[in-house]
């Protein structure tokens, strides 16, 4: 016997293929949040056969007596690493709050601290893996890539372009991300003015797209990255202007 295997999901299916897999006394079930799907066939003597076959190209991944595996799954391990992250992050943002060293950019403004900022891209990039999530219909640890191997790549990829849109059209308009907006922080240019859309795609396009040109902000004397470089923006507290 062969089963036709299907990817099920929110807005269609896809077709992946022929599972050659006899399945006499056993049961199918589906983990979307690790993309698999699990054969299980029970055994009058010895451990029950698993079979794994995977979501996305429809793999037999695993086949073969269960193994018995530790109390925590490996994603249960990377999402409690990153939320004691989060958590230590968090602290140190707190605490840094208003205790940052003073600097001046000109035109009367100051620059928001580094922590604060970083704080408000962590909530943007989660708003975007949830806006992502809702329309792929994947878990939001798959949007962040904390699963999924190449899956969750492609996953992190949307929610950075997601970020990047949601993050051109807010702060070209208002001048605020939503992570910006709940810390008390803004975007303008280095002589106060509005950033406008332009100076906004430039400045999201490089900070979402080449996410590692962010870490420059950290060297940087007046704590900007290149995004904010190459679109002439600085962040600053809302009420810094003077």
């Amino acid at each position: 016997d062969r089963w036709v295997l299907w990817r099920v999901r929110e807005n269609g299916s896809d077709r992946l293929g022929h599972v050659a897999i006899h399945s006499e006394g056993g049961a199918w079930c589906v983990l979307r949040d690790v993309g698999r799907g699990v054969y299980v066939e029970p055994r009058e003597e010895g451990p029950v056969r698993i079979v794994e076959v995977s979501l996305i190209g429809g793999d037999v991944l695993h086949d073969g007596a269960a193994r018995v595996g530790g109390p925590v799954s490996g994603r249960d391990m990377r999402i409690l690493v990153l939320a004691i992250l989060l958590i230590v992050f968090m602290i140190v943002t707190m605490a840094g709050v208003g205790a940052g060293r003073r600097v001046e950019v000109g035109a009367g403004l100051v620059a928001a601290p580094l922590s604060v900022r970083g704080l408000a891209s962590a909530g943007d990039l989660l708003l975007a893996g949830a806006v992502g999530g809702r329309i792929l219909g994947e878990p939001l640890t798959r949007m962040l890539w904390l699963e999924g191997g190449l899956d969750g790549a492609i996953g992190l990829g949307v929610s950075l372009l997601i970020a990047c849109v949601l993050g051109t059209v807010l702060e070209g308009a208002f001048g605020v991300s939503a992570g910006k907006w709940v810390l008390g922080i803004r975007v303008v240019r280095t002589d106060g003015g509005a950033l406008g859309f332009s100076r906004s795609a430039v400045r999201n396009g490089v900070k979402w797209l080449v996410p590692i040109s962010g870490l420059g902000a950290w060297l940087d004397p007046e704590g900007r990255h290149l995004g904010d470089r190459l679109a002439g923006a600085v962040v600053v507290s809302a009420d810094a202007q003077d």
